[in-house]
């Protein structure tokens, strides 16, 4: 129902996947939170690092859950491969539609395959389990290749070529981590494919083709958002009413001394200009007041998640700075009891970065035409980049001498230490997920997961 991952991206960033399922017939709610925690020597505090820096230092793509079949939805008689091939041989359907169509067949294609080749992991029945895998998935692309001579019109033909050599990149990447094992049986990996779709590319031009077709094909799994701040109607009600009450102070004022010194008098004109003077002050002080108790009501912005023009889901994100002490108790003992005193007194316990998620997912709905897919549920892939908070970093090389039988000058990395806590919750499961962070100035080194939830954690958190 909720599932995430957490993996260095490049060496300056994060990404952090998480899976949102909704359910059939009412709607569903998920909170991910996100603490780091720094050391003290790399001077991050809320003046230094301001909630614009953060927003500057993430990115967010929101794309559909994918179905996962088994190959015989494939293959089978009125299955995907059939409900394609009438879709496309149809002549009402216009040819956007049409092209749609392919692309979603391939991205459920290519879950489907990941799905089934995690699980011939057997080492017994490896062998023979790969065997049926790959003649299952050469049946599929044989019959898109037979596809390409059935239908008229070439941009189809092109379309089809397009998620065929989309699919090869995929195996080819999936057979790559199994490279060794796979030699032993079937000579070569490169034995699986009858040709080499990229025979005349480099090296560079093959990574650069495999990214564009990569994306061209699952682009229509991705989704629109509109981007708002959150609360902006009820923050601009509380403005006008800061404005109100600044003028009912001023005009409060004009009447009070308009009875007595009259519309032409000095002193009424002086007791003017001071009440608006004060007047301006008294609405700039209401209006500082009013957005700082609008900050405790909502969240920083609002995402409105979009599939096919339509509002199926909101996402609100929320970031600030935090202390150990104002931490949930459950937070407190994994940290505790996982992070070393020596390293603990190095961290700057007083600055921890909170960053929220609260999503709303509408009902879930299914859809059997072939170029509209089912909303089973979305990803959310948010990337962490972190150039800006290991700027103040010390050289990444640094000498140091050891004292044996020579003085010996001996050159170094020099590591920091970054923790941070995954927080992931429902109404009915609280998981919490601890990660160690090794950094250079220069790059992200390795992540690490020290600890995870218990129920004795989530015990002390609900």
């Amino acid at each position: 129902m909720f599932s995430a991952r957490l993996k260095i991206h490049d060496s300056h960033s994060i990404e952090i996947k998480s899976g949102y399922k909704s359910l059939l017939g009412k709607k569903t709610f998920y909170r991910t939170g996100m603490y780091l925690i720094l050391p003290e020597s790399l001077d991050i505090d809320p003046s230094k690092y301001t909630q614009s820096d953060f927003y500057k230092d993430i990115k967010t793509n929101i794309r559909l859950i994918t179905p996962e079949n088994d190959f015989k939805d494939f293959i089978k008689k009125n299955g995907e491969f059939d409900k394609l091939e009438a879709f496309l041989k149809n002549g009402d359907n216009d040819l956007k539609r049409k092209i749609k169509a392919i692309h979603l067949f391939a991205t459920r294609f290519r879950a489907s395959c990941n799905m089934e080749f995690n699980n011939i992991n057997n080492p017994t029945l490896f062998g023979k389990n790969f065997q049926i895998f790959n003649r299952y998935q050469k049946e599929v692309i044989d019959k898109l290749k037979n596809l390409m001579d059935l239908v008229p019109n070439q941009k189809l033909k092109i379309e089809i070529e397009t998620a065929i050599n989309y699919h090869n990149l995929f195996i080819e990447k999936l057979y790559g981590g199994k490279a060794i094992r796979l030699k032993s049986f079937i000579g070569s990996v490169n034995e699986c494919f009858e040709e080499d779709y990229l025979e005349n590319s480099s090296d560079s031009e093959r990574l650069v083709q495999r990214s564009l077709i990569k994306k061209y094909i699952e682009s229509v799994l991705y989704l629109n958002i509109n981007f708002g701040k959150d609360g902006l109607i009820t923050e601009q009600i509380l403005f006008g009413l800061a404005a109100g009450l600044a003028m009912l102070f001023s005009t409060i004022i004009v009447f009070s001394t308009q009875e007595k010194y009259g519309n032409f008098s000095s002193n009424f004109f002086i007791i003017l200009v001071v009440s608006y003077i004060f007047k301006d002050r008294l609405k700039d002080i209401a209006k500082l007041s009013f957005a700082e108790m609008a900050k405790l009501l909502f969240y920083d912005f609002k995402r409105s998640i979009l599939m096919n023009n339509k509002v199926i889901g909101y996402m609100r994100e929320l970031f600030y700075f935090t202390v150990f002490k104002k931490m949930d108790n459950c937070l407190k003992k994994m940290i505790l009891k996982n992070i070393e005193p020596m390293e603990l007194n190095a961290l700057n316990m007083e600055n921890i970065i909170n960053y929220t998620k609260k999503v709303k997912l509408k009902k879930r709905s299914i859809s059997d035409e072939p170029d509209q897919p089912s909303f089973d549920g979305v990803n959310d892939i948010t990337r962490v980049f972190f150039d800006k908070i290991l700027r103040k970093a010390d050289n990444p090389v640094k000498k140091l001498y050891r004292i044996d039988s020579n003085l010996d000058k001996i050159h170094t990395d020099r590591f920091y230490d970054l923790f941070l806590i995954f927080v992931r919750r429902t109404k009915k499961e609280k998981i919490f997920e601890l990660y160690k962070l090794k950094a250079t100035r220069e790059e992200l080194v390795s992540v690490t997961l020290l600890d995870s939830d218990s129920e004795e954690l989530n015990k002390d958190c609900r």
